[in-house]
């Protein structure tokens, strides 16, 4: 199977970056969903992928996931040199803590305040960040919008086509 002439490029593109993070989700991306979550396990040709990366030079592979830090390590037998993300970001198994130096941790400051100060707009919704710093913005209504839902109707499985003015067609449905 021939790739897309845009695909070809974006890779090419990628490819010379001087230093290179891939950082994938676990559930539905590495792992496919499924009812039981303690059942998920990765396909093995996108584990197999992801490590491959790891080992590549000035490349860093990491895995990242809302679960525990522990529930990752066991279900995604990762590699060690596989970095390990869990928590929505507020665990890690990587030594890149030590990267963070006074200019980072200053950043977060302001980061958090930022995030104080838009979810102080909206009454009734926490104003505590999460421990990974990761604004929740879900439940937070957009200023001047009105609350009404809209209908919108996907595509069905393999059609590529939707009435949605923003849905674009998948590449398996091309």
């Amino acid at each position: 199977m021939a790739i897309p002439d845009d695909l070809q490029r974006a890779l090419s593109n990628v490819a010379r970056v001087p230093r290179l993070l891939v950082a994938s989700d676990f559930d539905g991306t590495i792992a496919p969903i499924v009812s039981n979550p303690s059942d998920a396990r990765p396909i093995p040709a996108a584990a197999d992928a992801l490590a491959a990366l790891a080992a590549l030079r000035e490349t860093t592979a990491a895995l990242i996931s809302g679960r525990a830090l522990r529930d990752l390590a066991e279900l995604s037998g990762s590699p060690a040199d596989v970095h390990l993300v869990g928590s929505h970001g507020s665990e890690f198994n990587a030594d890149f803590l030590d990267a963070v130096d006074d200019s980072a941790r200053a950043l977060l400051a302001d980061l958090e305040q930022t995030m104080a100060d838009l979810a102080a707009q909206y009454p009734g919704r926490p104003s505590k960040p999460s421990p990974s710093a990761s604004p929740s913005t879900s439940a937070m209504p957009r200023p001047n919008t009105p609350r009404k839902l809209s209908t919108r109707h996907w595509p069905r499985s393999g059609t590529g086509t939707s009435t949605s003015p923003r849905a674009r067609p998948c590449a398996s449905s091309r």
